[in-house]
């Protein structure tokens, strides 16, 4: 397991990333504050599935599908922008 500080200062995003068998699963309730969800809980359980979602010690991580899904529906400009970058 490997970790990985993952910044996208253009686009507002920092988050901690953790590398587990050969996939990133990043930071959940990071990536919703960046993305402007003021409820993190209940932006990720309404996005994200549960086989998006991981449990590491205290800290909930989601998968690279699981970003996705929550930058799809951030109504953060930052978030629109990184979303254009992305797609």
């Amino acid at each position: 397991m490997k970790k990985h500080e993952i910044t996208f200062d253009d686009y507002g995003l920092s988050c901690m990333a953790v590398e587990i068998d050969g996939k990133l699963w990043f930071e959940a309730h990071k990536v919703a504050a960046s993305l402007g969800y003021k409820k993190s809980d209940q932006a990720i359980r309404k996005n994200v599935p549960p086989v998006a979602q991981k449990q590491l010690n205290n800290t909930l991580l989601i998968s690279e599908g699981g970003l996705f899904r929550l930058l799809h529906k951030s109504s953060k400009p930052e978030g629109d922008r990184f979303e254009k970058w992305v797609f």
